[in-house]
């Protein structure tokens, strides 16, 4: 019953270890960006929520990707603007944009992983009963020997 307990606390560990990140492609056609964002694998981040924020740093436009992860803005003023693609689900990506007297251009991709709160907890509540499973369990082992 140990083993099995252990083993499956290793792979449970080692599929957190293995959660994939996110990131997004630019496409500049005239006045009009167009971001593809993606998971790691490769798969797009469909019906993510994506908020774009003018060079003042107020919301300008709030909207969802499509199916293919897909989302096009059009700024109509010079400076930097940031693009945030939020899944909900822990996936959050954000694109830095340009705008200047020469066109339009993305950032270079930037990915970051969050957890949300209430998955830490989680884990947390399941390390500390994973461990004191595992020490009662070797108390008892060293009581009978």
């Amino acid at each position: 019953m140990l083993k099995m307990s252990v083993g499956l606390w290793m792979v449970l560990a080692g599929s957190l270890a293995f959660a994939h990140g996110a990131g997004y492609e630019a496409d500049v056609n005239a006045e009009v960006l167009t971001l593809r964002f993606f998971y790691s694998v490769g798969e797009p981040m469909a019906d993510t929520e994506v908020i774009v924020e003018d060079p003042e740093g107020e919301v300008w436009q709030r909207g969802y990707t499509d199916g293919a992860g897909r989302f096009s803005v059009t700024p109509n003023a010079h400076g930097a603007w940031r693009v945030e693609a939020d899944d909900g689900l822990g996936h959050q990506v954000v694109a830095a944009v340009a705008v200047g007297a020469e066109g339009l251009s993305a950032g270079k991709r930037q990915a970051q992983v969050t957890v949300p709160p209430l998955l830490l907890f989680g884990l947390l509540l399941a390390s500390v009963v994973a461990n004191v499973a595992l020490l009662l369990a070797l108390r008892g082992r060293g009581s009978k020997g």
